[in-house]
């Protein structure tokens, strides 16, 4: 049977699904490359050392160095095996490259042609891009699907392994330490397509009963940051229904929250970290917000200091000039998700992630997790009450571990092993 397959962009990654003739359970999982030639010549090993490989069900992701690769490919009928890549280039027309996969004792052989050549011409077939791949974990997911909903109700979306550029521009507003560096993800995961709500916190509070409360810092008391004890998850201030996300929770709840669920439903959840936070809220994106560098498409799209927010806190500078329905927190979803699926990343609620705060290495960094302590932790994404620069994608909050917030709730993520 001939195998077909076409492929689209997400990010810096090639993402190439099965049509219903291609047949590729047999590749199912995480490749790490092994060496590689370009027209006869070995590839450096530090380059190849960088090469993330991951084919699951209809994905297939192709992590490069510079985290740029945009193909399309589709079946060559000329060959068993064969495919043809093509790279579109606008209106103007489309370039194309030649390719075939092997497998042959647990080594995957991928090789194309490297210079593109018209839909006329097949190319010179002794100019071979080649690589071989091993195999480094095969993808167990819960109910094998790229989406995922648990016993509260809550809704996950599947990440795959990707490499990407943390970190900002430097033209981007309120730019601070977010130092740009080259990030690789190597295990897929799934993540919260919503903030946690009030209603799925409670479920919590109501098995576990309260514990000591610690209170949090209010923006909500005239329009002023002040300290205030009375404050709480339920008692925020303003009116929130079950379907808003939870604030005034600290690190620390996030994370007995997320161990609480880890141990009722015998999965892993945790607090997502930084690096896996920033990938999924990109959604594929090299740009100051997911839509976008500008703040003023915000509308629609994130939750933040608008003029509703000024109208009733006029001596905080903190606005957008458009209304976006909301002075506090919205309903989970009330806007528009990312290209992952993904809802407020920006906006609504700040979201605690499981890193302790640090000035970013430039070197690039696989999986990384922090620094093992410190005194602040980080948070991400900004909130109905924040500056438009403070919802960027790489901006980090940075904050007392056991205090709480009136603009900070979490989101949590779900291991894949």
């Amino acid at each position: 049977m001939k195998n077909r397959i076409i492929a689209t962009a997400i990010g810096g990654s090639l993402l190439i699904s099965n049509t219903a003739h291609a047949n590729l359970s047999q590749f199912q999982g995480v490749w790490t490359a092994l060496d590689g030639t370009d027209e006869g010549r070995a590839v450096d090993a530090r380059i190849v050392s960088e090469l993330t490989l991951t084919i699951w069900q209809d994905k297939y992701i192709l992590s490069l160095p510079d985290g740029h690769f945009s193909m399309t490919i589709q079946n060559n009928k000329s060959e068993e095996n064969g495919f043809t890549l093509i790279r579109g280039d606008g209106q103007s027309g489309k370039r194309r490259f030649d390719g075939n996969y092997s497998m042959t004792d647990g080594i995957l052989t991928i090789s194309y042609s490297p210079e593109a050549v018209d839909s006329s011409s097949n190319g010179d077939q002794n100019e071979r891009r080649i690589f071989r791949w091993r195999r480094s974990q095969q993808i167990n997911l819960p109910l094998g699907s790229k989406s995922f909903r648990n016993s509260l109700g809550m809704q996950f979306s599947l990440i795959l392994p990707n490499t990407f550029v943390a970190g900002a521009q430097s033209h981007e507003p309120r730019r601070q330490d977010e130092i740009q560096r080259r990030i690789t993800i190597s295990r897929p995961y799934y993540i919260g397509i919503h903030e946690v709500t009030v209603g799925q916190y409670k479920i919590y509070k109501q098995e576990v009963g309260d514990s000591e409360e610690i209170g949090g810092i209010s923006t909500i008391v005239d329009g002023v940051t002040r300290y205030s004890g009375s404050s709480s998850w339920d008692n925020p201030g303003f009116e929130q229904g079950d379907n808003h996300p939870v604030i005034f929770v600290s690190w620390k709840d996030a994370v007995a929250y997320c161990d609480w669920l880890s141990k009722k439903e015998g999965r892993k959840y945790r607090l997502p970290t930084e690096a896996e936070w920033e990938n999924a809220a990109r959604g594929g994106s090299q740009t100051a917000y997911w839509w976008g560098d500008e703040e003023k498409h915000a509308k629609g799209r994130a939750n933040i200091g608008d003029m509703m927010y000024a109208k009733s806190y006029p001596n905080r500078d903190f606005r957008v000039r458009h209304n976006d329905g909301y002075v506090f927190t919205a309903p989970v979803g009330s806007f528009r998700p990312n290209q992952f699926g993904l809802y407020d990343v920006s906006g609504n609620a700040m979201e605690w992630v499981d890193d302790w705060w640090n000035l970013p290495s430039v070197q690039p960094q696989r999986d990384p997790s922090g620094p093992k302590n410190g005194t602040l932790k980080v948070a991400k994404g900004g909130g109905w009450a924040n500056k438009p620069g403070e919802a960027r994608s790489a901006f980090r909050f940075r904050e007392n571990p056991e205090l709480r917030f009136g603009g900070t709730g979490f989101r949590i993520l779900l291991e894949t092993q």
